[in-house]
């Protein structure tokens, strides 16, 4: 619910979510105007951050999450016909899903594809680490990625 608080300034759209993920999107000219794929996150970490007190009274612990991030093509088909679904489909959404996959690999909390980054170019405030050239899994080819943190 307090991610919910952090779509709209930054036009985000929840897709689905899967058991305690999220997954975002954008049209690719929406995420990156003013950087609000990238800036999106740091956003809900500062969300949580703001809340340290709720959830530390409530549950005894403060949410913490990893993210992946990816652009590209994606197909999206209206599903079903007694239960209608929009549902997206290419290899985009499985890259970002891949990409987050890793993050505990190199102790990091939020990685960007090459690609995405190298159309952002995140602001001062942020403090970005190339990782070269992974092999995702369930991917032929490596993907250049690029770990993104807060200064």
């Amino acid at each position: 619910m307090d991610i919910n608080e952090v779509l709209m300034p930054f036009r985000a759209q929840v897709y689905q979510y899967v058991g305690d993920e999220i997954v975002v999107t954008w049209p690719e000219s929406e995420g990156l105007k003013n950087q609000f794929c990238i800036n999106f996150y740091f956003a809900c970490k500062n969300q949580f951050i703001a809340k340290t007190e709720y959830y530390l009274k409530n549950y005894d612990l403060l949410p913490e999450f990893k993210a992946g991030i990816h652009g590209g093509r994606v197909t999206a088909v209206e599903i079903g016909e007694v239960k209608r679904d929009i549902a997206y489909h290419g290899d985009t959404l499985n890259t970002a899903a891949r990409i987050r996959s890793v993050c505990n690999e190199y102790h990091k909390d939020f990685l960007a594809s090459e690609y995405i980054f190298t159309k952002v170019k995140p602001g001062q405030s942020i403090k970005t680490e190339p990782l070269g050239m992974i092999q995702l899994k369930g991917k032929m080819a490596k993907v250049g990625i690029v770990s993104l943190e807060s200064i």
